[in-house]
């Protein structure tokens, strides 16, 4: 299978994104642009232990908002340009524990964002409000065994959230969508194949609030293939895509327009992974494979961002030897031709470090975030990466 983030003591799969673009201070401090030999400690990266981010959504270069886990709850960081601010994060009443996987900001005064409460086997979706001082904690329409791993917000409360839901028969897996306009969430129908037993959808990117993509995988009992499905404002239809050889694993989803869109995943579920984008030109999906430096095993894109046509980044990770439990950071990006991946500073001896979620706002300015710890994933320190075009870095948040 992919390799996994996991945060607190949950797993979720690295998969999960954001879906709107962010911005990054690197720009503008010239002497954090060099790409370090390491990643850069906090002076007091050791106290904080437990937390992994997994989402990430900016506004602007001064704007962005972060979101994961903290031990049992969730966490959520606010970026300025300068320092990540921790935000109060109220979990639903009666809860206790939870986590947040996605976030979308459309302005500085509204961010939604989605995870999961409850404790296993009674989950619930996990939706928080935030109007530019606090965030609100709701729950969405389909009770018990779902959750949203991704959300997307093409405009000020107009949104969509996908997912999966468990059938309380403990049937397969099936997809989980709903979508918010105004103040009222509404669960929505997904169509499958001819032949799926079971699918999820683990990403969605809106580029406006009657044009998104959602995209998953799905299962027939000859093997998986990625699942794509475009929102026209009212409901989902599924789109064709394009498929390589081995069963697919959909990192994330980025839509820069309605006509441009691209996506990365993986290619087996056993080693040796091999990574490749898809994008939609409007009218079909084509695959593109990602170039790597010579050397790099098993490379797993997580996530990507698109803030132009014809400009993208991803974000992931690798194995540093072709069977290796140990991760390292890794990135793509895309000049509109040509996927082309680098490795990112190594963790501390020892540690793995991953980056599962990246939002762009121009072609120089992007922010992933993720998780640096011990390769045993029991304690994890959140990581923040800032691309100004160049170079990378990294530095763990304190």
């Amino acid at each position: 299978m992919v390799r996994k983030i996991v945060i607190a003591g949950l797993v979720a799969v690295a998969a999960m994104s954001g879906a709107i673009g962010p911005a990054s201070a690197a720009s503008a401090n010239p002497a954090a642009s060099a790409n370090p030999a390491s990643v850069t400690p906090a002076s007091a990266a050791a106290a904080a232990p437990a937390q992994a981010l997994s989402g990430v959504s900016c506004v602007s270069a001064r704007y962005c908002m972060a979101v994961g886990a903290d031990g049992s709850g969730p966490l959520a960081l606010l970026w300025d340009g300068a320092t990540w601010r921790k935000t109060a994060v109220p979990l639903p009443r009666g809860s206790s524990e939870g986590y947040l996987l996605s976030v979308s900001c459309p302005s500085a005064a509204y961010c939604v964002a989605v995870g999961r409460y409850g404790m296993q086997p009674i989950v619930y979706t996990l939706v928080e409000t935030w109007n530019g001082k606090a965030w609100t904690p709701s729950t969405l329409p389909g009770g018990y065994g779902t959750y949203a791993a991704s959300v997307s917000c093409g405009a000020v409360r107009d949104c969509v959230a996908v997912g999966e839901l468990y059938p309380l028969n403990l049937g397969e897996v099936q997809p989980f969508a709903e979508s918010l306009h105004g103040t009222t969430w509404t669960m929505r129908t997904v169509s499958l194949p001819a032949g799926a037993v079971s699918a999820t959808l683990s990403a969605v990117s809106c580029a406006s609030a009657a044009r998104c993509v959602a995209a998953g995988e799905y299962y027939t009992a000859r093997g998986g293939s990625l699942l794509f499905q475009s929102w026209n404002g009212t409901a989902f239809t599924r789109m064709k895509a394009a498929v390589p050889a081995g069963m697919p694993v959909l990192g994330g989803v980025s839509c820069a327009s309605a006509a441009n869109c691209s996506a990365v995943a993986v290619s087996g579920t056993t080693y040796p992974f091999t990574s490749f984008a898809e994008h939609w030109n409007g009218k079909q999906w084509s695959v593109v494979r990602v170039a790597w430096p010579k050397g790099t095993a098993n490379p797993v894109l997580a996530a990507v961002s698109c803030a132009v046509p014809g400009s993208c980044v991803a974000v992931g990770d690798f194995g540093t030897t072709a069977n290796s439990v140990v991760s390292r950071a890794a990135a793509a990006s895309y000049n509109g031709g040509a996927w082309t991946g680098v490795l990112l500073p190594a963790p501390p001896a020892g540690q793995s470090s991953t980056l599962g979620s990246v939002s762009c706002v121009s072609a120089t300015e992007c922010v992933a975030v993720g998780q640096v710890g011990p390769s045993s994933g029991a304690t994890s320190s959140a990581l923040a990466g800032f691309w100004n075009g160049k170079r990378w870095r990294l530095s763990i948040v304190s």
